[in-house]
């Protein structure tokens, strides 16, 4: 050891023994139990800053007695935080030294660097700081002094002293401000006791003092409550009238409040009588009888009455009443029976709500739903409402009749309940679709009949509530089986009228892309050319998708949602594909609507390729638009269902159409059909023979 080392340790042990000889005088005239602790606290310091200077010649030596630094940062850390009732466990800081010096043997064993062996050792001394860090700053943030803030700033300081210790040790003049770091960090923790115990004191008057003003509060409250007991009651009666009168006075136009005697005779009657049925409160004073209809749905009320007279609460009922007008208004009555001191009724109160508006909106909903009912179940297509989860809220008859199944049976199911596991599987994922697509989707589906499995094409689409969210999807599916054989059985006899296929496309009003199997387009009608504005010659032997992505996409209104749909069917040319789309115009196309169509081509020369078609639809979508806000959903699912459809009156004249129907009787527009008979229309007179 150096003299200036020498010199330095010779100053610091003098300053610990002056804070040891200052903590016994502070002990001896104030006699807190604190000072005396500082007194031990500086005896430990001591006792470690000779160790340390002992031992200063060889790394592991220095390291070893840097552990000795353990026993006054437990010793000082446990007293600061027993201030804030918290226990350092020592048997944990005891494992945690332990297991630092045995790392710190291994890792000098293995001769690796001063600052590696001696980091797990001088991590493991600081450990007290991490814990008292903890509690301060983070579990007892909030009711942390700001004394207890800087003792945790203190700590901070500390935990870096000891990592330094480990880094920086070995470097020329480290021992020095080493020692006086340690000397200034000791003397900082010596200092925070002092200030907790005045702290300590601070709280516990502040505390007495509450508890006096607490004890003066409660008699002043005690002798306030007997000197106001006598006007409780009448100042309570006064608030209920007060509220009682503002309830009647703040009473909506469709709400009464009334009360009437055992005699059955209204005592009261709310202003609110001439908003609801036309009468004064004076004109009302009467019998409760005398306003009430002859339906003996009324007849109810007397037995409700005679019941909360005798003291028994009843339920809401309904209840007829003439408005002052002559019309009839049909009230929900809520009554409680009155009683007096002695337990005896003698007079029924009560509050009447107008519901008539209600009852007629209720009657008008469920006629529209037995309207719809009706038209779903004469229907031959398999029409049925699910949930979000799948289960079935609605069927029709025919989805009952195909399968064989009653609708008690399938209402609340899913298809996992009716249908085999594929099947099911399929239905449900078609559903999940459209609720993410928010828009319809219409694509064939397999179902399994006694007969074999059967080819529907389902219309799919999401059933909006007010707020514009979708929690339910309707299905429209229609047996499609004979027109796919017939389908199949027109392909496969294609090959043998070749030689026409020119002269029938380009008549054609249909635009239709024929491909091979390599998708290269091999035919294309004039229709094709007129919808897209391209030429013929441009896009044969041309890749089909090439052709979409480069060019064809970008003349549709959504080229992204075009484009993935049509490339999908190559991708995977097992299914039919159908989808409306909107051309829009520039100098060589008009503007129009399209309904694409496509199939995989299962024989003759280009099988493995696929047809196209596009049909023009610009009126039909021109017409949905012009009815759509008219006919909503009633019309969404009547302009979907292929079949004819017609509603007469019970003296057979044509009350309405749909579209199929009016085709067939030789009509133009289903408007004109109302107002006729069969015998006015275009019937062949061999259909009445």
């Amino acid at each position: 050891m150096d003299d200036t080392i020498k010199l330095l340790f010779q100053i610091l042990i003098g300053f610990v023994l002056v804070n040891m000889a200052i903590s016994i005088i502070l002990y001896l005239v104030s006699r807190q139990k604190e000072y005396l602790i500082l007194v031990f606290y500086w005896a430990i310091v001591s006792v470690v800053f000779v160790v340390q200077g002992a031992f200063q010649v060889h790394p592991i030596h220095i390291a070893l007695t840097f552990t000795v630094s353990a026993i006054p940062i437990f010793y000082i850390t446990w007293i600061l935080l027993s201030a804030i009732d918290r226990k350092l466990s020592i048997k944990l800081y005891v494992g945690l030294i332990f297991s630092g010096l045995a790392t710190t043997f291994l890792l000098y064993r293995l001769n690796v660097p001063f600052k590696i062996f001696a980091l797990p050792l001088s991590v493991a001394v600081a450990s007290p700081f991490f814990e008292g860090i903890y509690w301060i700053f983070f579990k007892r943030r909030k009711s942390s002094t700001k004394i207890q803030k800087f003792l945790a700033g203190v700590m901070v300081v500390g935990i870096i002293h000891c990592v330094n210790f480990a880094l920086f040790r070995m470097e020329d003049g480290a021992q020095i401000w080493g020692w006086m770091v340690s000397f200034i960090l000791y003397q900082m923790f010596s200092v925070l006791l002092p200030a907790f115990v005045v702290e300590r004191m601070a709280k516990t008057e502040k505390q007495k003092l509450a508890k006096v003003n607490e004890n003066l509060l409660m008699k002043i409250k005690e002798r306030k409550r007997s000197e106001k007991s006598l006007l409780e009651s009448e100042e309570k009666l006064k608030v209920s009238e007060e509220k009682y009168r503002s309830l009647i006075e703040s009473l909506q136009d469709n709400f009464i409040l009334y009360s009437h005697n055992t005699e059955g005779v209204f005592t009261y009657i709310s202003p609110s009588i001439m908003n609801v049925l036309g009468y004064s409160q004076e004109e009302f004073l009467a019998h409760y009888s005398k306003y009430m209809t002859d339906n003996p749905d009324n007849e109810k009320v007397i037995k409700y009455t005679d019941l909360t007279l005798k003291g028994i609460k009843q339920p809401p009922y309904e209840v007829e009443i003439h408005h002052n007008s002559g019309s009839v208004r049909t009230l929900k009555v809520q009554e409680v029976p009155v009683f007096d001191k002695e337990g005896k009724v003698i007079a029924v109160e009560g509050i009447a709500e107008d519901i008539t508006n209600r009852k007629k909106s209720e009657a008008l909903l469920q006629a529209s739903k037995n309207q719809l009912q009706s038209i779903l179940d004469n229907t031959t297509a398999v029409v049925y409402i699910k949930d979000r989860g799948g289960k079935y809220v609605l069927i029709n008859r025919q989805y009952e009749t195909l399968f064989n199944l009653a609708k008690e049976d399938i209402i609340g199911k899913t298809d996992l309940d009716i249908f085999p596991l594929k099947i099911a599987n399929g239905f449900r994922s078609n559903d999940l679709k459209v609720f993410d697509s928010g828009a319809p989707l219409e694509l064939e589906e397999i179902a399994p009949h006694d007969d074999g499995s059967h080819t529907y094409l389902s219309l799919k689409f999401p059933l909006f509530n007010s707020d514009g969210t979708s929690d339910m999807v309707c299905g429209i599916s229609t047996d499609i089986t004979k027109r796919k054989k017939a389908e199949e059985i027109l392909w496969e006899t294609k090959e043998k009228y070749l030689s026409l296929t020119n002269d029938i496309l380009n008549s054609s009003m249909v635009g239709i892309f024929v491909l091979d199997s390599k998708f290269s387009v091999v035919c294309v009608n004039q229709a094709i050319e007129r919808f897209f504005g391209i030429r013929k010659e441009d896009v044969i032997g041309k890749d089909k998708k090439h052709l979409i992505c480069e060019h064809i996409k970008d003349i549709f209104e959504n080229p992204k949602t075009f484009m993935e749909k049509v490339i999908a069917t190559y991708d995977n040319n097992t299914y039919v594909e159908r989808f409306e789309c909107r051309v829009l115009p520039d100098g060589k196309r008009e503007d129009r609507y399209l309904e694409h169509w496509s199939m995989p081509i299962k024989t003759g020369v280009y099988k493995g390729g696929r047809i196209e078609q596009y049909t023009d639809i610009t009126y039909r979508k021109k017409t949905e638009i012009s009815l759509y806000e008219s006919q909503k959903m009633l019309n969404l699912v009547m302009e979907n269902i292929p079949q004819s459809i017609f509603w007469k009156d019970m003296k057979s004249v044509y009350l309405g159409c749909n579209k199929n129907f009016a085709k067939e009787a030789g009509i133009e527009h289903p408007e004109e059909i109302i107002g006729k008979t069969d015998y006015d229309l275009a019937w062949k007179k061999e259909e009445y023979m």
